[in-house]
């Protein structure tokens, strides 16, 4: 019996794409197709040398829901199942998608084409600021593009600030380099969630800092592999080991030079930062 699950995500198709290959291998299933010229993946969750294990098959097909995103079918196959009782195939079909929705929203968000802004190197479009990939063929946008109207920071909290302060809107702090902001170059990294196995105990991975600096992007470092939480496929905010971990990995962060840039991305955990180039 089979199961689809459709959605939309506000990314290009190029780094979903890739993302979802590198899930898939990190859950440990068997690879049985990966179509990168048409954006399908395939495998095989499970083991048939065992009468009583089930077999699932999970195809990921994409395709570009226009310019600025990726249209994407999650479809599960089980082997064994002829009817979808009490909803239970739906219910594993959303807990097998979960892992890659929770990282796929962590990628870069596109918006539209503005007529000034960053230019791809690739094929030459132009993008809003905050681009950091292009729509069009997922090209890393370059960092020293990327940063030349990078936003201006209080020098002490690190919360965003209008142009022309002289003072934090945030904590009152003058800021005295403020008129020299404009001639730095900054790198920035965000934490993000990695699944490295996901079962009935709930999911297990680490915090890892996602940076994009003058050569591209990297790791700017990972933090401890813990378990989510039983029941879980994401760290979990009321669970206190999980938040000092993430404090921990915070700190860490801190104390390498990076400042906390006053935002997050979609989840909890997704603080962002900045750090002067040199």
């Amino acid at each position: 019996m089979k199961m689809t699950h459709e959605v939309d995500f506000r990314v290009s198709i190029q780094p979903c794409y890739d993302l979802c290959h590198k899930i898939g291998s990190e859950l440990g299933w068997k690879t049985i197709e990966a179509d990168r010229s048409n954006y399908v993946l395939k495998w095989q969750k499970g083991s048939n040398n065992w009468i009583s294990r089930r077999v699932y098959y999970i195809t990921i097909s994409m395709r570009p829901s226009d310019t600025l995103g990726t249209h994407v079918t999650f479809t599960m196959e089980d082997t064994h199942a002829l009817y979808d009782l009490a909803g239970a195939l739906n219910k594993q079909l959303i807990q097998l998608f979960e892992p890659f929705r929770a990282r796929i929203v962590t990628l870069p968000r596109i918006e539209g084409p503005v007529s000034e802004g960053f230019q791809c190197p690739t094929c030459g479009k132009t993008f809003a600021a905050g681009t950091q990939f292009c729509p069009i063929d997922g090209t890393p946008i370059s960092p020293d593009q990327f940063h030349k109207k990078f936003p201006l920071f209080c020098i002490s909290c690190g919360a965003q600030l209008p142009d022309e302060a002289n003072f934090c809107l945030k904590c009152g702090k003058p800021q005295k380099a403020i008129a020299q902001a404009d001639s730095f170059r900054w790198e920035t990294c965000e934490i993000i969630f990695v699944q490295l196995s996901a079962g009935l105990g709930g999911a297990k991975g680490y915090f890892e800092a996602k940076a994009i600096g003058p050569n591209g992007t990297y790791s700017a470092g990972v933090g401890q592999t813990f378990g989510a939480g039983f029941g879980t496929w994401a760290p979990d905010a009321t669970n206190p080991k999980v938040v000092g971990l993430h404090n921990v990995f915070i700190d860490q962060l801190v104390g390498e030079g990076w400042e906390p840039s006053g935002d997050r991305g979609t989840d909890w955990w997704n603080q962002r930062f900045r750090r002067r180039i040199k």
